[in-house]
């Protein structure tokens, strides 16, 4: 099972938001494990950090996908 966990800066980035794409300040980093193991992370605005933080302490995972290969659609 994956687990997420959210750090805040101390002093924001100017960057780009990884979620929304929007150039600002960046204030919390994501970090996305399975196994205890660093599988991802994410730089994201303070609109978007606070929108996954509350999106993942309401939502149980039901059902996990792996994307790899994918297939060819048509």
């Amino acid at each position: 099972m994956a687990q997420v966990s959210f750090a805040y800066y101390s002093e924001p980035k100017k960057m780009r938001c990884e979620c929304c794409d929007r150039s600002g300040f960046v204030e919390v980093k994501m970090f996305v494990s399975q196994d205890k193991r660093l599988v991802g992370d994410l730089d994201l605005c303070a609109a978007c950090g606070e929108l996954l933080r509350e999106v993942t302490a309401k939502s149980k995972v039901e059902k996990e996908w792996s994307f790899g290969g994918g297939e060819i659609l048509g």
